[in-house]
């Protein structure tokens, strides 16, 4: 499964450097209105591997953070660096919370399923809106009540250099992940956070 996910980001840039955005939609920002085949198809490998994993989801998670979304390509995209560095840390003081040292140690097995988006890189900045995740997490340990696990999102997400008191936690429905990667069938592959994606293999027997 590793392997498969990097070539995924492969394709992903060779994608990205083919079919450059050449118009702008105030409702799905930048595309290229001439996709590729090629782009079409990597459009439902990266939409159809994030929902190939629905049936371990059990929580759906909404974080919202103080960033507004820009227009201008370069300083949106460094919007999306700081925010998935901001991230990156909150996702393993969790990981740390639930599963201590032993995460380091065999992370297939002893790690949270975390499947995160950020939504929000696709729309125009009109009205404010801010730059969110949502995502999709598992693996959650038998004995974390669900009382637990709001307590520790909060705490860390609060942590976070980003982050708001805006917190949605649920229990996942069926049709999760496939809301949280609307912005994929548009043509918005950047809003998948791969570098934070967390998959413990061994754990959901994949």
């Amino acid at each position: 499964m590793e392997i498969r996910e990097n070539i995924l980001k492969d394709k992903r840039k060779e994608a990205l450097e083919r079919d450059r955005p050449t118009h702008y939609s105030s409702k799905i920002g930048y595309f290229n209105a001439n996709w590729t085949n090629h782009h079409r198809l990597l459009v439902d490998d990266v939409k159809n591997h994030y929902l190939s994993y629905s049936r371990h989801i059990q929580y759906s998670i909404t974080l919202q953070t103080r960033l507004i979304i820009k227009r201008d390509k370069f300083r949106s995209e460094q919007q999306l660096i700081s925010l998935q560095e901001d991230f990156w840390h909150f996702k393993n003081r969790i990981n740390y919370h639930f599963y201590g040292k032993t995460g380091h140690r065999k992370p297939h097995i002893y790690s949270l399923l975390i499947l995160p988006v950020i939504e929000g890189s696709a729309f125009s900045p009109e009205g404010e809106r801010t730059l969110h995740y949502h995502l999709g997490l598992g693996n959650i340990p038998d004995e974390a009540s669900f009382n637990e696990l709001c307590i520790v999102i909060r705490k860390h997400w609060l942590k976070t250099k980003f982050g708001t008191d805006m917190i949605r936690v649920k229990s996942a429905d069926p049709d999760w992940m496939d809301y949280i990667t609307k912005e994929v069938d548009r043509g918005n592959i950047d809003c998948v956070d791969w570098r934070n994606a967390s998959i413990p293999h061994e754990a959901l027997h994949i």
